[in-house]
């Protein structure tokens, strides 16, 4: 495995190499428990059909995806979509490394590219919400948790002054 990767939009070009069908594996990847089982949100179907009808739909509301790319196949993924409960606001979703590629940047290379992305698409002040595993990682870049009752729950708003983004020392993982 190589240590170089790129960050894109996935998009309906995609098709014939099913990209689509790469992030899914992706997601199931970094999503599966210990004993081998996969929350039902990560099941294929239905997860499938919400990477399949983002990318190639123009439904509003539909998440857009953007993946992280190494020799042409799929190592990461994350996805955000304007809010369901108000017009100011986006989410964050489907955040997922290949377990070989974590710790290495993937994850925060696709986190900045997510905000950026909805820095272009939005307005400022429009509120950011996310829900993490790793709280930690949101709050360095200025989201704050939303409630001591879910910890994992994290708000920020576009245009928040984040801190400059940190070289990332690269390494090779077997």
């Amino acid at each position: 495995m190589g240590d170089a990767f790129t960050v894109r939009p996935l998009v309906m070009a995609d098709a014939p190499a099913r990209l689509h069908e790469q992030v899914v594996e992706v997601i199931q990847a970094a999503h599966r428990r210990s004993d081998g089982t996969l929350p039902e949100r990560f099941l294929s179907p239905a997860l499938f059909d919400q990477v399949y009808d983002g990318v190639y739909s123009v439904i509003r509301d539909r998440a857009r995806f953007l993946v992280a790319l190494a020799d042409g196949a799929v190592i990461g993924v994350g996805g955000y979509r304007p809010a369901w409960c108000s017009g100011h606001g986006w989410e964050l979703a489907y955040g997922a490394v290949l377990p070989a590629w974590q710790g290495i940047g993937v994850g925060m290379a696709l986190l900045r590219a997510r905000l950026d992305a909805i820095a272009q698409a939005g307005s400022t002040g429009d509120f950011i919400i996310a829900r993490s595993g790793r709280p930690s990682t949101f709050i360095r870049l200025g989201f704050r948790q939303v409630s001591v009752s879910d910890p994992l729950l994290l708000v920020g708003t576009v245009g928040m002054s984040m801190p400059a983004a940190q070289p990332v020392e690269v390494r090779a993982s077997a």
